[in-house]
């Protein structure tokens, strides 16, 4: 007897993992995929940049750094990118997942795409601040002060590059008032911020006006 799942009973993360397996049907290779969690599902891209290139949003809200090793080949891999932005890593903060186990998972990410897309550009992005008013993650300051130059390291060790957005997004100890909705994702004055580091650092973006 086979067991039919309803789409009741798939999760978000498995609604757009087969959204996206769906959409790469009609997608362009060569083009630019954004890859992450939330913080990348509910950035509006196309609001922000201009580019001649596709832009492909593959975030999944709740995503990790094992998520994204799954869906990797599937989601990413498949349209062979001429360039990927990563943000990922926050949510295994939140899950209990140590440092030491985020970077190697990271690794393990830009190893597989350094070997099945060796032409292509990576940019990965610092992990973002938080901002206790609304939702309390400063428990994990300390651990996305000391990761962030990890990955910068990390990166740069495979000839990618990192764009540190903390900082930019920080008042030097958390994540501005003004930049969230919620103490962790960004609103309109925070992608705004995002858009304008990510465009000064990556040739294929150009930020509307």
């Amino acid at each position: 007897m086979i067991d039919i799942v309803t789409l009741d009973e798939l999760s978000h993360w498995d609604l757009l993992y087969n959204q996206y397996v769906t959409e790469n049907a009609d997608a362009s290779s060569g083009q630019i995929v954004f890859l992450g969690d939330s913080l990348t599902e509910g950035y509006p891209v196309s609001d922000y940049f201009e580019s001649d290139l596709v832009l492909y949003n593959r975030g999944i809200g709740g995503d990790t750094t094992a998520g994204v090793i799954r869906r990797l080949e599937a989601n990413v891999i498949a349209i062979s990118p001429a360039v990927i932005i990563l943000l990922i890593g926050v949510n295994d903060l939140h899950s209990g997942v140590s440092p030491t186990t985020i970077l190697a998972r990271l690794e393990e990410i830009l190893q597989t795409l350094q070997a099945a897309l060796p032409e292509c550009k990576v940019y990965v992005e610092s992990l973002y601040p938080t901002n206790p008013s609304v939702w309390d993650l400063s428990a994990f300051w300390d651990d996305i002060d000391a990761l962030n130059p990890q990955i910068q390291a990390l990166a740069e060790s495979f000839g990618y590059a990192f764009v540190n957005v903390h900082d930019l997004l920080s008042d030097g100890d958390s994540l501005r008032a003004e930049y969230s909705v919620d103490g962790l994702h960004l609103n309109a004055n925070g992608y705004s911020v995002v858009s304008d580091a990510l465009a000064a650092a990556v040739p294929e973006l150009t930020r509307k006006p």
